[in-house]
């Protein structure tokens, strides 16, 4: 994940939570009073099932007042990027099986 994510202009925050600068038009919209204006977050997940096999999730928010402390507020993101989800999580998935264990970019 931490290959797939930053290759579609994320970067890994903590854990499994990767963070993007939103667009002007999601920052006119969305991003209040901010002068560092809307992220995006795409917070992915790994729960185990009880056959064993694994089922990855990948929930969106939108963030104001982004790394500044209590500030930061996140928001649930809109419909439109559960798609973006689906494709990063599908690419993840794809990876995982055709085996390949890329290195993490710099």
């Amino acid at each position: 994940m931490q290959v797939v994510f930053p290759a579609h202009g994320y970067q890994h925050v903590s854990d499994m939570n990767f963070d993007k600068k939103g667009s002007v038009l999601q920052t006119a919209l969305y991003g209040g009073w901010s002068d560092d204006g809307v992220w995006i977050r795409l917070r992915a997940s790994v729960d185990p099932k009880p056959d064993g096999t694994f089922v990855m999730g990948c929930d969106a928010f939108r963030v104001t007042g982004h790394n500044q402390g209590v500030m930061e507020e996140e928001k649930p993101a809109t419909y439109g990027y559960r798609d973006e989800c689906r494709r990063i999580l599908q690419e993840v998935q794809s990876r995982l099986a055709s085996g390949s264990t890329p290195t993490a970019p710099p």
